[in-house]
C-alpha cells in the first residue's frame, strides 16, 4: 500500500487534471491519494469517482489558506475526510470570494494561489 497525503489538481495550482493525477499515481503504485486543492471542494466527488476507475480510494480534503496574525505569516491548514460539496463549505467558500468569512473575522482566509506547478507524486 502506498498513501498519498497531499496532492493538487488543475482545480487549484497544479496544471494536470484529475486524470493525468490519477495516471501518475498508479504509474507510481499509490492506492490512496487525499486531493488537497486549495481553499475549495469543487471536483472532489468528481475525483472519487474516477479514482474508482483507476483503482485507487480517493481522500477527500482541503487545503484552506489562512494567516497566522502573531507570526506575521500566511497558512495552510489541511483537512482530511472532508464532506465534498457541504453547503457550510461551499458557503465558506463564497464568502472568501468576496473578502468576507461571515465569521466576523474580516478575511482571515485568503485566495493565495501559489504560482508553483503540481510537483510530482512524492511516494
Amino acid at each position: 500500500m502506498k498513501i498519498e497525503l497531499h496532492c493538487h489538481t488543475n482545480i487549484s495550482d497544479c496544471l494536470l487534471s484529475i486524470d493525468e493525477v490519477l495516471e501518475l499515481a498508479v504509474a507510481e503504485g499509490v492506492t490512496h491519494l487525499a486531493v488537497t486543492n486549495h481553499d475549495t471542494t469543487k471536483g472532489l466527488n468528481e475525483a472519487i469517482e474516477i479514482g474508482k476507475r483507476y483503482g485507487i480510494e480517493v481522500i477527500p480534503c482541503i487545503e484552506m489558506s489562512g494567516f497566522d496574525f502573531v507570526r506575521g505569516r500566511r497558512v495552510h491548514i489541511l483537512g482530511y475526510f472532508i464532506e465534498p460539496g457541504h453547503e457550510r463549505n461551499d458557503e465558506n467558500h463564497n464568502a472568501e470570494l468576496q473578502g468576507d468569512q461571515g465569521d466576523g473575522s474580516n478575511g482571515f482566509l485568503y485566495r493565495g494561489k501559489l504560482a508553483a506547478a503540481c510537483k510530482n507524486i512524492n511516494v
